[in-house]
């Protein structure tokens, strides 16, 4: 049995721009361009968590409101 990875992740990143999207838009009717990018890459990450193991990597909590803290902090590669 093999998964058909390209539709699951194409709904992990569907579900999460919706939820990052909805989370962006809560408490602020009109968030910075740079919160709704944040929210929404959070809520993708969550998502994969969701279907996949990553082996080797250690959750980093970054928001205590967060349900579960987020897993992973973003670090900008150079």
């Amino acid at each position: 049995m093999k998964p058909k990875l390209i539709p699951l992740i194409e709904q992990c990143l569907e579900t999460g721009i919706q939820r990052g999207w909805n989370r962006a838009f809560k408490h602020d009717d009109n968030p910075p361009k740079e919160t709704i990018q944040e929210r929404i890459r959070e809520a993708i990450w969550l998502e994969l968590h969701e279907w996949f193991d990553f082996e080797g990597t250690e959750p980093q909590p970054l928001f205590d409101d967060w349900p579960g803290g987020f897993p992973y902090e973003h670090k900008e590669q150079r």
